[in-house]
């Protein structure tokens, strides 16, 4: 996927952050515990010299503590560089933060200056909401989305620590196509600025989540013809694995490492479909449909309008394509979710 999101208000936040940084005493850096790689602006490496640097990792509640760690041992091997994992749900540890800040500006402690600290991270890395609670109140709009926050602005933390706040910036040329992924798949990206379905792809993969996914209806059919040339053009490879007029079955793979799917199109009772399960149901009228499924655990309803209503029209491939960004952006935020609760 060639992903490149640099808009306007990055380049001046970027420009700005150069100009500041020889004002303030210590840089802090956001990163994305669970990308911390990733999450790294270069940029930022690039500009802050000696100035003394915290590198926070942050959603570490979501990340595996034996590779934060690691994370953390590597980083501090940089000249002038301390690290502190924090997350919204353990604010104790944020506050921890000031005294981190107070023991590297120790020199100034005693004298009538404040300490200015710089923090800076990516896009929906979470600083807004970490300096909201280091100030215990709400002064830095949040969001689940990239690039809330869009100028820079001074907050006066107390115990004598002027806070400058920068918008989140990612980097002019976005060159790794992991990190790329990694980036979209965090929520760092603004939604029109990349392809669901890749991200979509990715996402499923990179967190290795312990789900089996099954399909089914309440009739059997085929897997639409239509839909195989839509996964077809947004990278699934399809071969026939036995031919039939009627319900051919496809073997279905996405990537020359991972296994392929069988597909083809079989009732919700089907003996390879292992119970009991959790239910999805997807068309809009599924729930008139089916409103019962045996050995469902529970169902929950992720509607899309069926693309079919388009076949054989001028807008037949637009509109399965756009169904199939739908479906891929649903499916990603489910299993994104799904992690956090792992």
């Amino acid at each position: 996927m060639a992903l490149q999101w640099f808009p306007g208000h990055m380049h001046k936040a970027l420009k700005e952050i150069k100009e500041s940084l020889s004002q303030v005493d210590i840089l802090i850096e956001v990163l994305d515990a669970r990308i911390p790689f990733s999450s790294e602006n270069p940029e930022i490496a690039k500009i802050r010299g000696d100035k003394p640097c915290i590198k926070i990792l942050n959603k570490y509640d979501l990340a595996d503590p034996e590779i934060t760690a690691r994370w953390q041992e590597s980083l501090e091997k940089e000249r002038g560089v301390k690290t502190i994992t924090t997350s919204s749900d353990n604010p104790g540890n944020s506050k921890q933060l000031m005294q981190l800040i107070r023991s590297i500006c120790s020199h100034k402690d005693g004298q009538a200056k404040v300490i200015k600290a710089m923090i800076t991270g990516i896009p929906n890395v979470g600083k807004s909401t970490l300096i909201n609670i280091l100030a215990d109140r709400i002064i830095a709009k949040t969001g689940n989305e990239p690039a809330v926050t869009k100028s820079q602005q001074r907050i006066n933390l107390g115990s004598g620590i002027i806070l400058f706040d920068t918008p989140g910036v990612l980097w002019p040329k976005l060159e790794n196509p992991n990190s790329i992924y990694r980036l979209a798949s965090s929520g760092a990206v603004k939604n029109t600025a990349m392809e669901y379905d890749d991200v979509g792809f990715f996402a499923a993969d990179y967190f290795k989540l312990p789900i089996n996914a099954f399909s089914g209806g309440t009739e059997v059919t085929a897997f639409h013809r239509n839909t195989v040339k839509t996964l077809t053009e947004v990278g699934f490879k399809f071969d026939v694995d036995e031919f039939s007029h009627t319900n051919p079955i496809y073997r279905i793979s996405f990537s020359d490492v991972k296994p392929s799917l069988i597909g083809f199109s079989k009732l919700y009772n089907n003996i390879e479909n292992k119970t009991p399960y959790f239910v999805l149901t997807t068309c809009n009228n599924a729930d008139e449909n089916c409103p019962f499924i045996p050995e469902a655990i529970d169902r929950f309803h992720v509607p899309y309008i069926d693309p079919k209503h388009s076949d054989d029209s001028a807008i037949q491939d637009e509109t399965y394509l756009k169904t199939s960004g739908i479906i891929a952006a649903q499916m990603y935020y489910l299993f994104n979710e799904i992690k956090k609760l792992l």
